[in-house]
C-alpha cells in the first residue's frame, strides 16, 4: 500500500466531489466514484483503494492516519 501524505492528501482535498453509491457509516466498506474511478473507503483498516472503472483493477491503495481518515470522513459529509 502506499501511505505517501501527500497522496493522501490530495485524496482528502477531493471526497468531497465523490459521489456516494453505497454508503451506510455502520458499513465496513463505503463505495463512491467521481468520473471513471470508484473509490472503496475501509472504514476498519482506515484505508481507501482506487478502481480505475476503465481497466477494472485496482490502480492504487492507500493508508491513513487517524488524524487524515478522521479529516476524510469530515470532507465526505455523510451526516
Amino acid at each position: 500500500m502506499i501511505g505517501l501524505s501527500n497522496h493522501n492528501e490530495d485524496l482528502i482535498r477531493d471526497a468531497n466531489t465523490w459521489k456516494p453509491l453505497n454508503v451506510n457509516p455502520l458499513e465496513r466498506v463505503l463505495v463512491f466514484e467521481s468520473g471513471s474511478q470508484s473509490y472503496f473507503v475501509y472504514t476498519e483498516l482506515h484505508t481507501v483503494s482506487v478502481m480505475d472503472a476503465s481497466r477494472r483493477e485496482v490502480s492504487n491503495s492507500y493508508a491513513l492516519t487517524e488524524d487524515e481518515f478522521s479529516r476524510l470522513m469530515d470532507e465526505l459529509n455523510l451526516d
